[in-house]
């Protein structure tokens, strides 16, 4: 086994390296987590609009129904 004074440099140089290691890791999964929050965000106006344009389809839906059901009432 080494002496103790031999091994102490060594353990603080694995550790920076694992340390420098996390740190790029972080700087990459809070790119990661920008990137995916602007899609969300994204998407949910995509809803938001799909949801307008479904509440419009629907009015206009019910309306058509209720001009058949007054022409076929005529008729």
């Amino acid at each position: 086994m080494p002496p103790l004074s031999c091994s102490i440099p060594g353990s603080i140089q694995r550790n920076m390296r694992y340390l420098n290691h996390l740190r790029r890791r972080i700087r990459g999964l809070e790119q990661e987590e920008a990137e995916l929050s602007q899609t969300l965000n994204m998407l949910l106006a995509d809803v938001d609009m799909n949801i307008d344009e479904n509440n419009g389809l629907r009015v206009f839906q019910q309306e058509i129904d209720q001009q058949v059901q007054v022409q076929d009432g005529e008729n």
